[in-house]
């Protein structure tokens, strides 16, 4: 059997990277029938196994709503294909009161995922319908309209003031190299591998994959 894990999502009253509020988009789509979806975030500063939590917005755009606790996600980063993540609850809401979201990760083994992939296969040729519910998993990152020769040309001159995190308007981490010296070399360094592999993201966190 699958091992569930009740937990809560953190960081629901924090803002996005973009402006965005999350207590804001938990409010407007976030319920008990909302698809969670997980992704990694290595770029995170304060935590390169950071657990991003994802919903979809009625644009089909996916919000930024939280992140996994740190012990979780140190535990299960790297395990995100063989798990799913539903809605438990949303708290709160009263006068005074934030919004919080209680979330139920559901963590399958490669057998039960194929298992399940091939009960998915077998009801798309017989269009019967099949209770087990889908695997749910992060979708890709859009992509940027950000120039990565930009980037990478700002990085390699002005890396270290945070040039190339201007460029791609993160401005807090921008001011935070200025001061850091690239947060001590290490952190530039890092955004030059990621700005070559096309995974450096913009604040929206679309990847700047395009030259």
């Amino acid at each position: 059997m699958p091992e569930k894990i009740p937990t809560k999502v953190r960081g629901v009253t924090k803002q996005n990277e973009d402006g965005q509020n999350r207590q804001s988009i938990i409010k407007k789509f976030v319920d008990e029938y909302s698809d969670i979806y997980l992704d990694n975030e290595p770029e995170n500063s304060y935590n390169p196994n950071a657990v991003a939590v994802y919903v979809y917005d009625d644009q089909n755009e996916q919000q930024q709503i939280g992140y996994l606790s740190d012990d979780l996600a140190n535990r299960f980063h790297d395990k995100l294909n063989l798990m799913e993540c539903v809605v438990d609850s949303v708290t709160g809401g009263g006068e005074g009161e934030s919004l919080g979201v209680n979330i139920i990760l559901i963590i399958n083994t490669p057998e039960e995922i194929e298992e399940k992939r091939r009960v998915l296969a077998e009801n798309k040729k017989t269009e019967t319908p099949v209770i087990s519910q889908p695997i749910k998993k992060a979708p890709s990152k859009p992509v940027s309209s950000k120039s990565r020769t930009i980037a990478l040309f700002l990085c390699l001159l002005l890396g270290i003031f945070g040039g190339h995190q201007f460029y791609a308007g993160r401005t807090v981490l921008g001011f935070i190299y200025l001061f850091t010296g690239g947060i001590f070399l290490v952190g530039w360094v890092i955004d030059i591998i990621k700005i070559i592999t096309g995974t450096f993201n913009d604040k929206s966190g679309k990847q700047i994959t395009n030259w």
